[in-house]
């Protein structure tokens, strides 16, 4: 009896040490108990436990078993069990565990909960939420179980219920962290974006150090692209160990989208040193390093498109087989299928690569969208098909994606293929402007497709073009194509502005159209690419972090001769560009009319 209140008495001091989580002496009197007594189930049960929390799982699961050996209707330590056999990945196991302790006993409200993770990670959510609930039934007031529970609705589209219980927790647990946190995310996903924010900043109050919170909160401010205040947050998040690979991603995407290039390659470098596979890295370390004309690096990276866009990735590894993916090597006597990827400015720019592959295989074909078709086949040498995607592919011994085509033909800034033009307008009876010999006559369009993640940063508003089209002895034709032409109709009537809009079916016609002027003046998108093509000239606004092909610093480019650019010195400040543009036509009118007295 005597020896039996002694080891009562230890325990009792163990659990206290062990609560506190000083492990090694709670462990060291669970041994001294197990010593004296070696069918303790408590001191089994409780050493397992510890045990497990200092890593040893497998030492941890033997004792448990022992435990359950001496006394099987243990229902508190099947628990236990259960957790350990789930958190090792043996679903089973933990199913039959946890089905034991409620057997023993029908209260075990921790074993339906832990019931409800194991049946949510298996994405059994219907019985994840019946096990969940039943835990509640018995445990009402539990802040961890109400936030699993939110956690699960959030993912079915219950995001009302969902709330409700991340509210729950936090009344029963005012200082819960990840109801904070999951409250967050739930107003974000609404685009609730300030009471997100609102919930993010409760929680940095609690724990101001907190790896997640400065994460949640910082990314929340990067995606609205509030970057200063993203970035001291990020900057926090190092210091205090938040995961550093997405931490210096982030900070090296923020000195990214504000053009400091050095600064953001220190930090992305960093993060591939951390995680070598990190592929949003990648991808930016590849705008990076053509926009600073390196193309041998930035091309090499280029290729990780087809891992960081879902689109691109199901088109390299499902649309196609990449065992017949050419890689540069000898083409003799095969075809070769050339597939577009991206938009109708990339695949113009790229399209003057088909010339360079005519001596290295027998045959090419070249699939493109339709609106590209006309103007492709009156461009290409005998050897080369045009075809667009929805014709069915014709039989083909290897295939290569356009965009590949500079980094396997080793492309740097000085051996960019200048053939120009390389592409050529057709004149056609319903493109036939009837340009005034007395004006200079010029295109423009100031939007861009709004299915191009970066239209809203590189278009410009018709108010932009004004001033120039005030401009003494000009005549402007609008080449705008979608609903944005509407707005011509709010112009005055003194401009005077043609729209062309209804005659353009696809790029032959544009290029018909094109052909006829003196001059395009643009934002960045494919009808600037045509013109250039054409070799036409054309005047193109670029944002202050320009799209990686016009480099920096420099109003030409390697790419097109013909073609001017005019860039922003801020962000989003398009007056003193056009105010640029005003100048540089004023001086264009002048030397083209004086000339011609």
């Amino acid at each position: 009896m005597t020896s039996s209140i002694t080891n009562d008495v230890c325990l009792d001091e163990a659990l206290v040490l062990h609560q506190a989580h000083k492990l090694s002496a709670a462990v060291e009197i669970y041994q001294q108990v197990l010593v004296k007594d070696s069918q303790n189930v408590k001191a089994l049960h409780f050493l397992g436990l510890a045990l497990h929390q200092q890593g040893n799982d497998v030492q941890a699961i033997l004792l448990m078993q022992k435990s359950l050996a001496f006394k099987p209707d243990y229902a508190a330590c099947y628990n236990n069990l259960g957790e350990l056999y789930r958190k090792q990945g043996e679903a089973h196991k933990a199913l039959d565990a946890y089905k034991q302790a409620i057997k023993f006993d029908a209260n075990q409200a921790d074993a339906y909960s832990n019931l409800g993770l194991l049946c949510a990670s298996e994405r059994n959510f219907s019985k994840a939420e019946t096990y969940y609930k039943k835990s509640l039934a018995i445990k009402p007031k539990n802040a961890v179980v109400c936030n699993n529970l939110g956690e699960l609705l959030f993912r079915r589209n219950q995001i009302k219920t969902a709330e409700q219980y991340y509210l729950d927790a936090l009344k029963i647990q005012p200082s819960f962290l990840s109801a904070y946190h999951n409250l967050g995310l739930l107003y974000e996903d609404q685009a609730n974006l300030k009471t997100a924010e609102n919930f993010y900043q409760q929680a940095l109050l609690l724990e101001p150090q907190n790896n997640h919170t400065l994460n949640l909160l910082g990314s929340l401010y990067w995606h609205q692209q509030q970057f200063e205040r993203a970035e001291i947050l990020f900057q926090q998040g190092l210091t205090a160990n938040i995961k550093p690979a997405i931490a210096y991603f982030k900070l090296g995407h923020i000195f990214y989208r504000n053009a400091q290039y050095q600064r953001a390659s220190k930090y992305l470098t960093q993060a591939l040193a951390i995680d070598p596979d990190y592929v949003s890295v990648k991808w930016v370390l590849a705008h990076i390093q053509l926009t600073l004309g390196n193309y041998k690096q930035g091309f090499e990276y280029y290729e990780y498109r087809f891992k960081f866009d879902s689109r691109l990735q199901k088109l390299a590894y499902k649309t196609f087989n990449p065992a017949t993916l050419w890689q540069g090597e000898a083409l003799t006597g095969q075809t070769l299928l050339v597939y577009y990827e991206q938009g109708f400015g990339d695949t113009i720019q790229f399209f003057r690569y088909l010339a360079l592959l005519v001596d290295k295989s027998e045959q090419i074909i070249f699939c493109c969208r339709k609106e590209l078709k006309t103007l492709f086949s009156k461009a290409v040498h005998p050897k080369i098909t045009v075809i667009n995607k929805s014709e069915p592919l014709p039989a083909y011994d290897k295939h290569v994606f356009l965009m590949s085509l500079p980094r396997l033909l080793n492309t740097t800034p000085q051996t960019i293929p200048a053939k120009f033009p390389y592409l050529f307008a057709f004149p056609q009876a319903k493109t036939e402007l009837l340009c005034a010999t007395d004006r200079l006559n010029i295109g423009f369009v100031w939007n861009g497709s709004q299915t191009n993640t970066n239209n809203k940063r590189r278009s410009v508003t018709l108010e932009n073009f004004l001033p120039l089209f005030s401009v003494p002895n000009t005549q402007f034709y609008s080449l705008q194509l979608g609903a944005e032409t509407k707005l011509l109709q709010t112009l005055p009537l003194k401009y005077n502005i043609i729209d062309c809009s209804r005659e353009i079916q696809d790029f032959a016609d544009t290029a018909a159209l094109v052909a006829q002027l003196d001059l395009v003046i643009m934002i960045d998108s494919g009808v600037a690419h045509l013109t250039a093509a054409l070799g036409k000239p054309v005047w193109i606004c670029v944002t202050q972090v320009p799209d990686w092909r016009w480099l920096l610093e420099r109003n030409d480019s390697p790419w097109y001769p013909s073609l001017r650019l005019f860039r922003q010195l801020t962000q989003n400040n398009w007056d003193t560009v056009f105010m640029q543009i005003r100048a540089a036509l004023l001086i264009t009118v002048a030397k083209k009319f004086n000339s011609c007295q």
